[in-house]
């Protein structure tokens, strides 16, 4: 099969989830004997294309500039993907922006299937935030392309409730590629060892995790206020890593004890190997990526139950929930992880099986190389 894919955005520039989840796809689908093309977005008004890791991106240009520069890759896209008509059976969309209206418009124009993956659900999801635009275009996009993918529950029956047809509606979560050590606790302390040299810490300090974008809709502010309020001894510390966002981003200080803003890193594996537990105190999700990867490495984890969040953790068997914008309850869970540390590896172990078993990378591309076939049968 020849399948093109449309992203936001493309590594190695910086990127969120759904485009790292594309990224995880494309390879799957590589190594499957598939070809894949990827349009997406320039920040020049120059088109380049270029190869990486085997797969071919076609970046478009794209302004920063309200409306104008909407409209002006809103049409490059539109002319790019009849041009690019003999490069792919088929359209499959990673985020459900008005890129889904302008695929859905050329694929039927072509006669090529279009699959739309809804990456996010609540107040930061496509469709609460496409809710006054949908006055226009009716969800078009969404109601029209011949599979929509629904990463969670949640983000399920909000595209039943816009009109999408359950039949052409499927639930799949996004993957992630499951670790894989010799000896996994030994490495892991060795892990352990070097990233306190690394950063001059106390040998057996306790190490909480924030992984992601520095956003305000992360809720690096309650975390904060709940680290605050914990008042840990002198020896457990909060490393936030990850680039400030380019939309809502959170202003760090430096008024908070043994919290270490470490920055963007390209390397994460340190971190996840050798941090005793990771938070997620976000204000909304789809499926975090960094979630699913920091239970696939056995790590500890607090998590606001946003989201798919409370599917991945068990509702509480594999990990601790609390409410989303309540930074009280997050300090009692940080203080307990602290505290209990052999119940929270036991609840790592009991996520990381369920992880390991239901969505690995290799299962979800699976699943979703069967959609595939599934539409390209009809035409």
């Amino acid at each position: 099969m020849k399948i093109l894919f449309i992203t936001v955005g493309y590594p190695p520039s910086q990127t969120g989830g759904a485009e790292a989840q594309a990224r995880l796809q494309a390879l799957e689908l590589l190594q499957n004997g598939h070809k894949v093309v990827v349009v997406t977005r320039s920040e020049k008004l120059i088109p380049n294309i270029e190869v990486i890791e085997g797969v071919q991106v076609i970046r478009l240009p794209f302004l920063r500039i309200r409306f104008a520069g909407t409209l002006l890759h809103l049409s490059t896209m539109f002319s790019s993907l009849l041009m690019l008509k003999s490069k792919y059976d088929l359209i499959h969309v990673h985020l459900a922006n008005l890129n889904a209206d302008v695929a859905v418009m050329v694929g039927k124009m072509l006669g090529k299937p279009v699959y739309v993956k809804l990456a996010s659900g609540g107040t930061s999801g496509e469709i609460f935030r496409f809710r006054k635009l949908s006055k226009l275009t009716r969800y078009y996009g969404l109601r029209n392309a011949d599979i929509v993918q629904a990463i969670s529950s949640e983000i399920y029956a909000e595209a039943l409730q816009i009109g999408v047809s359950e039949e052409n509606l499927v639930k799949i979560p996004n993957g992630v590629i499951i670790p894989k050590f010799e000896d996994f606790e030994s490495t892991r302390e060795q892990y352990r060892q070097q990233l306190r040299n690394n950063l001059n810490l106390p040998k057996n300090s306790f190490l909480f995790l924030y992984l992601g974008r520095i956003a305000t809709y992360k809720g690096i502010a309650d975390l904060l206020t709940a680290w605050d309020d914990s008042n840990f001894h002198k020896d457990v510390y909060l490393l936030l890593v990850g680039p400030i966002a380019l939309d809502h981003p959170f202003e760090l200080s430096h008024q908070h004890t043994n919290v270490l803003s470490l920055g963007n890193q390209t390397e994460t594996i340190p971190f996840l190997m050798g941090t005793d537990c990771f938070i997620l105190p976000s204000h909304g999700e789809g499926m975090s990526n960094a979630l699913l990867e920091a239970i696939s490495f056995k790590l500890p984890v607090i998590s606001t139950n946003v989201g798919a969040s409370g599917e991945l953790l068990g509702f509480g068997l594999g990990g601790r929930l609390v409410q989303p914008h309540n930074p009280s309850e997050l300090s009692e869970a940080m203080k307990d992880a602290n505290i209990n540390q052999t119940l929270s590896k036991e609840l790592a172990e009991f996520s990381q099986y369920e992880i390991e078993t239901k969505y690995n990378i290799s299962i979800i591309s699976r699943k979703i190389i069967e959609q595939y076939k599934k539409i390209l049968e009809v035409q």
